[in-house]
């Protein structure tokens, strides 16, 4: 019996004494790497960025497949098909140098990419986040990355400016995460001054032997705003290449902490657009969104898809404008819907699968309202010689707000000027430009 009960004991005590053990060793090697960072050290100067060359692609190429994914510029012309030529549409002065009177066969590229991929740099600098970075005070704990071509292991060190409160961290990887605890305690304290962080790097010879000095990076100061944010996040997700997915699943993500929900599948059918909610709060008011059908054969029709958060209903309405519609707002009681409709525009997918053209020829807004039924122009908001779009409700209900300009312009240069405008129930008005 005696030899029964001493067993599960000296297993007991075998398990104690193994992690008493390795939390002592833990510690000791913390300190021993630790001490590799103290002593005079060298900060980085500031470099100003610099960017690779922009890409430049052979267009002979291009007018054949690309990766096994036919080009979506190829637009079937009347007649005779011509040779493929393909031009670059590149603006001058405001002005596009290549424009359909002139080019009437070419397929026409976008202009090329603006995004510019920036060179890392060799000396120890923190590339994430940005100097004067302000975060909402319900974002989740952000992560610090840094470039080094020199180093190999490096010491995090934050804290807060005109309080006590510093903490450092030992890494092998050029990335580290701000522990949950420690990004709420800053969260607090950086009412009292900015979150400050600095990055020292060492390059190891041996286990804890060091080579050469230390360098470190300019520090980068952060502030955490007084403004909360949304704390959700809907929204598609679309890898590239995009043009090959055409029914991508929709998902939530609360930016309090790293969850993400499945929010609508597409099942492979349908195609979820342009969405909007009459609530904040995720679990009342009313949602909008755009479907389109793509499993039908032809055009894929579209409809209004209208959901009540409270009691999990819905409903499609179909929207009865021939042409096109997008963009909508709630009202903030979701009583009222104010969406983009008689919508014309010419959209072109760039062969480089990096931008895309928008341009708008026409559109109005209407507002819908369930408990009627029906949609209705607003006058003031539907004129024939303007393009009246992004509609947003001002948060009594009693007027809209929406983005005006002239019918054709290029993405490229257009100037929305913003307008508002009383509801009047349904009447509308004369807009007035804020």
């Amino acid at each position: 019996m005696r030899r029964r009960v001493l067993t599960p004991l000296a297993i007991l005590a075998g398990i104690v004494v193994v992690f008493v053990g390795m939390r002592h060793f833990c510690r000791a090697r913390e300190r021993r790497l630790r001490a590799l960072f103290v002593g005079p050290y060298e900060t980085s100067v500031t470099t100003e960025q610099v960017y690779y060359p922009r890409c430049s692609y052979d267009l002979e190429e291009y007018s054949r497949y690309a990766g096994g994914y036919p080009l979506p510029e190829a637009v079937p012309l009347p007649g005779k098909k011509p040779e493929l030529r393909l031009k670059w549409v590149e603006e001058i002065e405001g002005v596009e140098a290549v424009t359909a009177a002139t080019m009437p066969i070419e397929d026409r590229l976008r202009w090329r990419s603006v995004y510019r991929e920036r060179i890392p740099s060799k000396s120890l600098q923190i590339s994430y986040p940005p100097y004067g970075a302000v975060f909402p005070p319900n974002f989740c704990e952000p992560e610090v990355e840094w470039e080094d071509d020199v180093n190999d292991l490096w010491q995090v060190t934050v804290g807060v400016s005109g309080t006590s409160l510093k903490r450092s961290f030992i890494t092998d990887e050029r990335l580290w995460w701000f522990p949950r605890k420690l990004w709420m305690t800053l969260r607090e304290k950086a009412m009292e001054g900015d979150i400050w962080v600095q990055v020292k790097g060492i390059r190891r010879t041996g286990r804890y032997g060091r080579k050469g000095g230390i360098q470190a990076s300019p520090v980068v100061r952060l502030r955490i705003s007084s403004d909360p944010v949304d704390d959700y996040v809907v929204y598609r997700l679309v890898a590239p290449q995009f043009q090959t997915l055409e029914t991508p699943d929709t998902f939530i993500r609360d930016i309090r902490s790293f969850e993400v929900r499945p929010f609508l599948s597409a099942r492979g059918k349908y195609c979820f657009s342009c969405h909007t909610f009459s609530s904040k709060a995720g679990a009342e008011g009313m949602m909008s969104i755009k479907v389109y059908f793509m499993a039908a054969e032809g055009a894929p029709p579209s409809a209004l898809g209208l959901f009540d958060m409270s009691s999990g209903k819905g409903q499609k309405v179909k929207v009865p404008y021939p042409k096109g519609f997008t963009y909508m707002a709630w009202d903030s009681k979701g009583e009222k819907l104010a969406i983009s409709v008689n919508q014309s525009f010419a959209s072109s997918t760039p062969i480089i699968h990096e931008t895309q053209e928008l341009r708008f020829q026409s559109s109005d807004i209407a507002v819908y309202e369930p408990s009627e039924g029906v949609f209705r122009l607003l006058p003031g908001a539907d004129l024939p010689e303007y393009v009246e779009n992004f509609p947003s409700w001002s948060p009594d209900g009693r007027r809209l707000l929406f983005s005006r300009t002239r019918p054709g312009l290029s993405a490229r240069l257009v100037k929305y000027d913003v307008y508002a405008l009383d509801y009047n129930d349904g009447r509308g008005g004369t807009p007035v430009p804020v």
